[in-house]
């Protein structure tokens, strides 16, 4: 296994839209998904003082750390209207920067098109999955998805305010509160319904939890206990977050709240008849692969992996399976790649009329347009 047999694609694509439609929905979204917007730690070379060693993970944490709080605020400040004054701080910020030589292949405008159109792809994301949603019989499959992201930046939550805006449907992140929201893992499992006003007829409104397992920048302790964490309307000085220091899995576990957030994923991933689609995620940390291995035994349970890149393939199964497991023995596990929509026909042809592009990546974009229905002719004509 680890692919997929694309002998009808178009079928395939249906297939995947059906899956989402039919099961229990659910994401896992990586830190893939927000770049360039946001950077990789890997892209992190320099702060204030200079270049950072490689083996300072330390200092490259806060670094990040930084950048992504300020691209944060920059969200939230230009969602809400206001100017945005931070034009310096975002070009050094945004994408893989030399912040010492001040060096990028980016234009001076690139920063902001680069974050507005971050936020914009999630935004089609989310108003496919309200879409899908509503497709589904809520007789047999809950009107509801479920969000697993370990990014800790603000643009998921900035594109549902847009959304929240426009279509109707319930948003859940776990805060119960008014003037003062404090996260509660008792407050994801709820049910929303829209009942007539002579009480004749009720009807499930579409929902998306959102769970956030190594914390957000607008997450901070706070409340009646040292456990308690705040969740705010804006970009925190102290966040609690989990750094991606390649010991997520022992903070997680570490840490209450955390520990809950996971919970809450695994027990989504148990239940009969679910689909978990991952996007811009390679599983380096240890805990989540190992609760995903342990979830795979759920044969009831759906597992389809979009990789960006073809050596993306590889990456994954390495750090799901570390060579103990073989992926041919999980036949509700696959990894799903560009050149899984490739052949020999779509080779570019130079002078061609109507040359047949290949697939090249797989992101946000692409597996929000596969998901809408869209066919095989237009993903590639979309490359």
């Amino acid at each position: 296994m680890g692919g997929v047999d694309m002998s009808d694609k178009s079928l395939n694509i249906q297939q995947f839209r059906k899956l989402a439609i039919t099961k229990h929905l659910n994401f896992l979204i990586g830190s893939g998904v927000s770049t360039p917007a946001v950077p990789l730690m890997s892209w992190v070379k320099y702060d204030s003082k200079g270049a950072i060693p490689e083996e300072d993970e330390i200092r490259r944490n806060k670094e990040l750390v930084r950048r992504i709080r300020i691209i944060s605020y920059l969200a939230l400040a230009n969602t809400a209207g206001g100017k945005c004054k931070g034009d310096s701080e975002l070009w050094r910020c945004v994408g893989n920067i030399d912040a010492e030589k001040n060096q990028t292949d980016l234009q001076p405008s690139d920063p902001h098109k680069i974050l507005g159109e971050t936020i914009h792809e999630y935004k089609r994301f989310f108003q496919m999955i309200i879409r899908l949603l509503n497709l589904s019989n809520a007789r047999e499959t809950p009107r509801s998805a479920t969000i697993f992201t370990t990014n800790y930046d603000l643009l998921l939550e900035t594109a549902i305010d847009e959304c929240l805006a426009e279509n109707n449907f319930v948003f859940n992140d776990g805060a119960r509160g008014y003037f003062n929201r404090y996260l509660d893992s008792s407050n994801f499992n709820q049910v929303v319904s829209y009942r007539g006003l002579n009480d004749n007829y009720t009807d499930e409104l579409p929902s998306i939890t959102l769970i956030k397992p190594h914390g957000s920048v607008n997450w901070e302790k706070g409340g009646y206990s040292e456990e308690q964490i705040a969740v705010r309307n804006r970009v925190v000085n102290s966040p609690v977050i989990v750094p991606p220091n390649g010991h997520e899995g022992e903070a997680t576990f570490l840490s209450n709240h955390f520990h809950d957030m996971l919970r809450v994923f695994q027990l989504e991933l148990d239940k009969p008849q679910s689909v978990l689609f991952v996007i811009g995620f390679s599983f380096q940390d240890d805990h989540i692969a190992r609760m995903l291995r342990r979830a795979l035994d759920n044969r009831e349970l759906k597992v389809v992996i979009f990789g960006y890149s073809d050596q993306d393939r590889h990456v994954i199964l390495q750090n799901i399976f570390h060579d103990s497991h073989h992926p041919a023995s999980y036949p509700n596990f696959q990894i799903i790649t560009p050149s899984d929509f490739n052949d020999e026909e779509t080779e570019e042809k130079e002078g061609s009329a109507n040359p047949v592009k290949k697939v090249r990546k797989i992101d946000l974009e692409f597996v929000t347009d596969m998901l809408q229905s869209a066919s095989l002719k237009e993903l590639r004509s979309a490359e």
